[in-house]
């Protein structure tokens, strides 16, 4: 895989990234099987729609961040809203079921309601978890919290020595490493410098233990010239605000969970875009509603 940035100052995600491929290659031949080109790959224009809104990040993720932070404040006070007044069991079958035989407007304030009750804690998981990406401060803000410090986590670093003897082939020795590192790992991750990187950085190689989700990794930090190991950064010795932002992904796409997670994260999400086409439908509603009130309630003065 391969990326390389564009313009930093661009408007749009095209043109904020020069190239983004990735070569799948034959292991036993070395022979290149298939290029992708993820630029104008469905998927990625759509996470990058969900991420910017294809805008460069530094002017999509703001939008988006701010647009969540409002979504929030919406289920707050739609919770509040829909609270029955009256615990009574009437007011509770109102508030829990939808009438399918009801007339439209009934019908599609229930499908407002109801649904929107149901998946209001998932949606409240799947926009705060958004929003430590989009806004760093709401994401100092978690980290406090989780970790009960204000104190920033450690930075470890390491340097790759260019005085020592190079090595035709440091990449293959680092992953030789990796793997005897790793005897648990299902999958594992390396990145080595480009042609361009400081003499000073280093292959950094992810362990991951869990079959999709990310954040039960460690990290090896391996000499770029050599393959030799560095150090290494475990998930078990960070604290418990570092391993809840490292956990952050599986949390927001549900995988945390395994499949029934992700078929949570799907129907919250479902049902979280249909709220805005039902609650428009309640406002217009309640709109014509208004000018026909005022329209009869006139008596013209004779």
């Amino acid at each position: 895989m391969y990326f390389k940035g564009g313009d930093p100052k661009a408007l749009t995600f095209f043109g904020a990234v020069d190239s983004y491929k990735s070569a799948f290659i034959n292991p036993y031949t070395g022979k290149i099987t298939g290029i992708i080109d993820y630029e104008k790959e469905f998927f990625v224009i759509v996470k990058y729609l969900h991420w910017s809104l294809l805008l460069n990040t530094q002017y999509g993720q703001p939008i988006v961040g701010y647009s969540t932070l409002i979504f929030v404040i919406l289920l707050i006070t739609g919770m509040i809203l829909w609270w029955p007044k009256n615990l009574k069991k009437a007011n509770f079958n109102k508030s829990f079921r939808i009438n399918w035989k009801a007339k439209f407007k009934r019908l599609n304030y229930d499908l407002h309601n109801v649904p929107g009750f149901y998946a209001m804690l998932i949606t409240l998981v799947l926009a705060l978890t958004g929003m430590v990406w989009a806004m760093s401060w709401f994401q100092t803000a978690v980290y406090v919290v989780a970790s009960r410090s204000v104190t920033p986590p450690k930075q470890i670093s390491f340097a790759s020595d260019s005085a020592t003897a190079i090595l035709k082939n440091p990449v293959d020795i680092a992953f030789g490493v990796a793997k005897q590192q790793f005897p648990d790992a299902r999958r594992i991750f390396l990145y080595a410098p480009d042609r361009g990187a400081p003499k000073s950085a280093t292959i950094s190689v992810n362990g991951y233990r869990g079959k999709e989700d990310y954040y039960d990794t460690d990290v090896l930090y391996l000499d770029q010239f050599t393959g030799k190991l560095l150090g290494r950064e475990n998930f078990k010795d960070k604290n418990s605000g570092e391993k809840l932002i490292r956990m952050n992904y599986d949390i927001h796409v549900g995988v945390i969970l395994g499949l029934p997670g992700k078929i949570l994260a799907f129907m919250g999400s479902f049902i979280a875009a249909t709220l805005p086409v039902t609650g428009f439908m309640i406002w217009l509603g309640r709109k014509k509603k208004k000018k026909s009130h005022s329209t009869s309630s006139y008596t013209p003065s004779l």
